[in-house]
Order: structure tokens, then C-alpha cells, then sequence
């Protein structure tokens, strides 16, 4: 999945501060909730098995990536809009 410029600095201080402070900061039961909420949004953006979605979970995923014109894209276009860089 394309990361836009400008998000580079807030992934990278998710992953130097704000994730390892969850681990420290946050009981092993809050930790469990947010893990299974983060899953459930997951497999409703990204389906159920990550590279082998369907072409509606590949078009909400276009969509949520701002690709223009992904209603009228098939499977194949679809998968090659939301592939990785």
C-alpha cells in the first residue's frame, strides 16, 4: 500500500513512540481490546485474507486510498491500483 510523502513522519513516530508506550503504558487487557478491535477493522477494510480479496474489499480498499475512478475498475485494476510500491 503507498504511504503519501507527508505520512512517512507520523508512521515512523508510531512506530519509536506512540506503539511502545501502548506496550508500557497500557495493561495487558487494554492491549488485548485494541489488538481485536484493530483485527476487526482490518478484516473489514482489507478482508479476511490479505491478498485474496474479493473485488468489492479491493474497491473499498481503493476508495480508502483515494483512487479515482475505482467503481468502474475490474478485479485486476483494482488489485494493481492497491499493490504495494
Amino acid at each position: 500500500m503507498r504511504v503519501p510523502g507527508g505520512s512517512t513522519h507520523h508512521v515512523e513516530e508510531e512506530e519509536s513512540t506512540v506503539l511502545p508506550g501502548m506496550t508500557t503504558g497500557l495493561d495487558e487487557a487494554r492491549r488485548a481490546e485494541l489488538g481485536a478491535a484493530f483485527a476487526a477493522s482490518r478484516a473489514k477494510h482489507l478482508g479476511d485474507r490479505p491478498g485474496h480479496a474479493s473485488r468489492e474489499e479491493l474497491e473499498l480498499q481503493a476508495r480508502n486510498m483515494n483512487v479515482s475512478g475505482a467503481s468502474g475498475m475490474d478485479k485486476a485494476q483494482l488489485k494493481d491500483a492497491v499493490k504495494p510500491d
